[in-house]
């Protein structure tokens, strides 16, 4: 039930964020909706690169050092990341005007900071709180969306709204667990260079991952237009909201499998994995099915006429819900075994095999071939990510 309520607060809040979307196609139709889903797919990748994925390297690292110190790199690189990607976007370069931009910036940096504090919660094992803020921030954000929108305001209101929201939340949260008086001040000697040295490997690997996600947005936007783009960023929402779902409840195992290795070993790490990999793609097969039915209806219901597509057109979106569930089945054990350089392997793998699937159909760019470069792209992750736990039982624990 305890875990239950952390994913559903991670669906609340994806969900809410949803809204976002849908507030950029009611004010200007698949054409805004695709220069929204553009900047995300510019800024996404850049924060998650400043990120070095510390949250999992902190929930994940044997014998991790002190929080504080995870919390200030994670500022200091998205700080840094964020203000070059601004001043980048005022000098025009982007297609993305900075008032569409600059809100999402400002969203990315708090999201960022609340989502390590996420992990160090997750980390002592308060995953019920965890889940109560989660759910507090998505009411938050509602209403800080719900009000511009009301009133008629422009949607990038809406964006500074859910900042705002996640800002509240922030300021409830980090200052207790920055003071946490059980944890020494001072980093010991090391300490930076083993926090930088995993967050490195994992980082580059979620890095490249999100660049094989964003693909399809950027082939979308080279060949197709924003129209088409806007389409494909409403319909993949449905993958989007799933991969959080699986990513939620992934990280609310993974305590428990790195208590696992310790008491028992690797053995009984991959007994438990595996029995965590049955619900995971269970509910990814589940999830895959209520997408092909449910899309086409639901897309020009909420989105509006502009949004329509074909039960065909849903299928690539339906398999990429399965190979995502997949995919995070096999992620976790392979966190667990600090394996972060199989995340890279994995990752570069499926960047190539979606980049030459593009390349290959860049003159026939439209909703369905962006689906598939999408479906290519998680199959080669998902792929790899089998090779590499399948070697870890032939590897020290």
């Amino acid at each position: 039930m305890i875990r239950l309520l952390l994913i559903s607060g991670y669906v609340v809040r994806a969900a809410v964020q949803a809204l976002l979307l849908l507030a950029f196609a009611r004010a200007g139709g698949a054409a805004a909706a695709g220069e929204f889903a553009l900047a995300f797919a510019v800024s996404t990748p850049v924060v998650i690169t400043a990120e070095l994925a510390l949250r999992n390297v902190y929930q994940t690292l044997h014998n991790p050092p002190a929080f504080r110190l995870f919390f200030l790199i994670r500022a200091g690189l998205v700080t840094t990341a964020i203000l070059i990607l601004a001043i980048v976007a005022a000098t025009g370069w982007l297609e993305v005007r900075p008032s569409v931009l600059l809100p999402l910036l400002m969203l990315k940096y708090v999201d960022s900071l609340l989502d390590i504090c996420f992990g160090k919660l997750q980390s002592l094992g308060l995953v019920r709180a965890t889940g109560r803020l989660l759910w507090l921030n998505a009411a938050l954000s509602l209403v800080a969306i719900g009000v511009p929108v009301g009133l008629g305001l422009q949607p990038e209101w809406a964006v500074v709204g859910s900042a705002a929201g996640s800002l509240a939340v922030l300021a409830i949260v980090a200052p207790r667990l920055l003071t946490d008086q059980t944890e020494r001040w001072a980093p010991l000697p090391g300490d930076l260079s083993r926090i930088l040295r995993a967050g490195l490997t994992l980082g580059t690997a979620q890095t490249l991952m999100a660049l094989v996600s964003f693909l399809p947005a950027y082939y979308l936007a080279t060949a197709a237009g924003k129209a088409e783009l806007g389409v494909f960023a409403a319909a993949q929402y449905a993958v989007t909201l799933a991969g959080l779902i699986f990513a939620a409840a992934m990280q609310s195992w993974l305590a428990d499998a790195r208590k696992e290795l310790a008491t028992h070993g690797s053995e009984a790490l991959r007994r438990h994995t595996r029995l965590v990999g049955q619900y995971l793609v269970g509910a990814g097969l589940v999830g895959g099915g209520i997408t092909v039915a449910a899309l086409p209806i639901l897309l020009p219901a909420v989105f509006g006429g502009q949004f329509e597509i074909d039960r065909f057109t849903a299928i690539p979106f339906a398999l990429a819900v399965v190979l995502v569930s997949c995919e995070s089945a096999l992620t976790l054990p392979l966190l667990v075994l600090n394996r972060y350089a199989s995340r890279v392997a994995t990752a570069v793998a499926g960047l190539v095999a979606a980049t030459i699937f593009g390349l290959a159909t860049i003159s026939q760019a439209s909703v369905l071939f962006a689906g598939w470069l999408m479906v290519i792209g998680l199959t080669t992750r998902a792929t790899t990510s089998f090779v590499a736990y399948q070697r870890t039982h032939d590897l020290p624990s």
